[in-house]
């Protein structure tokens, strides 16, 4: 596979953009089958996109592989008065075709939002039934290793899912990113034991097996 080159997402990438976020309103769709089916249409997608990033204050990064785009991620800001100085990835604010590249975009971008716009919080949207993002296998694993927690704690949950990877003989990236979307509903959040702990046990459980039964 060809080396992954990330730069700052730019008008010219509006288009192909609009491709990604159309292939993925497809795959949506075939979950969600009463979703507007406009958005599967490029044209109609890019429009979003480039919405977007005529917001001010727009930023955001771009995932390239030999050349051809293949992800891309996009932050707006939101009021202050109410979300404080944070970056929301909207839903047609992200589209990947390769779901762990998701993690160098959000690299790129995130540096920007908090080294340059001093923004440290990040929240997204993403479609809850994206089955590349919920593996069964891996949040009905994380459900079980999670139950036996206590007390409830970053440290202790942290343990249990580094346990969990070693169990499971997969990378932290691979094991956590399932258990980030059923937990929160986001790609992008805080620290993942941190999220799980203010959640409470009883909330991040029922999530995760709410996770295990849409990716089935």
């Amino acid at each position: 596979m060809a080396r992954l080159e990330i730069r700052p997402f730019s008008d010219e990438f509006l288009d192909a953009a609009g491709e990604l976020l159309a292939a993925r309103h497809c795959a949506h769709r075939a979950v969600e089958p009463l979703l507007p089916p406009r958005f599967e249409e490029a044209a109609a997608a890019a429009e979003l996109v480039t919405e977007l990033a005529a917001t001010d204050g727009a930023s955001g990064a771009v995932a390239l592989r030999g050349g051809r785009v293949v992800g891309y991620l996009l932050g707006v800001r939101r009021s202050e008065e109410i979300w404080g100085a944070s970056v929301w990835v909207d839903l047609a604010g992200h589209a990947v075709e390769v779901p762990e590249d998701l993690r160098d975009l959000y690299a790129a971008a995130a540096r920007v939002w908090v080294d340059e716009d001093e923004r440290p919080r990040h929240h997204a949207r993403v479609p809850a039934t994206d089955p590349a993002l919920l593996d069964a296998r891996i949040v009905d694993a994380a459900s079980a290793a999670l139950d036996v927690v206590d007390p409830w704690s970053a440290a202790a949950i942290e343990t249990a899912l580094k346990q969990l990877c070693n169990d499971l003989g997969e990378k932290p990236r691979t094991v956590y990113l399932p258990i980030r979307v059923a937990v929160t509903g986001s790609r992008v959040s805080p620290g993942l034991y941190e999220s799980l702990e203010l959640l409470g046990k009883e909330t991040s459980l029922t999530r995760l097996h709410a996770g295990a039964e849409a990716a089935q």
